[in-house]
């Protein structure tokens, strides 16, 4: 009985080790993100090979490859965000290893709820030469509860430049 219990437990401890994190009931959290990739794929029944652009939830990508050392994003329930990224520059082109004179971004959080997709916007917010940038702020309007935020995407975008392209961000939190 003594054996069984024990080893009952071990598989619980094994098996839970595996398990994805989940999202806290109060916030949304990533660990990590990506940076755009302009194209999201090749168009192979068009003879030509028309790249189709690589649009989240209406947002146009980014002109060139951005890649991103670090990110990390916590959206609280009352909706203050706060963001951290490291190294987030352009990987190709003429601007590789630049912001391509990006020098302000914002966060854009959308949601599936029951109803709609919503979508709450950051404050503007200084990228550094490096790519670095830190924030902590109000998303507006803010958002649904966490738990009510189904398939969330935070999106980092440039701001001013028309259409306000994407050029990384963050997917799913429960698989970070």
């Amino acid at each position: 009985m003594k054996k069984a219990l024990l080893g009952s437990i071990a598989v619980l401890f094994i098996v839970g080790g595996f398990a994805p994190p989940a999202m806290a009931d109060d916030e949304l959290e990533w660990d990590r993100g990506i940076g755009v990739d302009p194209v999201s794929r090749v168009d192979g029944s068009d003879p030509t090979g028309v790249a189709v652009r690589n649009v989240v939830r209406g947002v146009p990508p980014g002109g060139q490859p951005w890649v991103i050392r670090k990110f990390k994003a916590e959206v609280e329930e009352d909706g203050e965000i706060e963001l951290k990224g490291k190294r987030l520059l352009v990987a190709g082109g003429p601007l590789l290893g630049t912001t391509a004179g990006v020098t302000t971004v914002f966060a854009t959080l959308f949601c599936d709820t029951p109803d709609s997709v919503t979508s709450h916007r950051s404050d503007p917010f200084r990228l550094e030469s490096d790519g670095d940038f830190k924030f902590e702020g109000a998303l507006m309007p803010p958002p649904p509860r966490p738990e009510d935020c189904e398939n969330p995407v935070l999106l980092i975008r440039a701001f001013g430049a028309e259409p306000e392209p994407w050029i990384a961000g963050g997917g799913n939190p429960e698989l970070d």
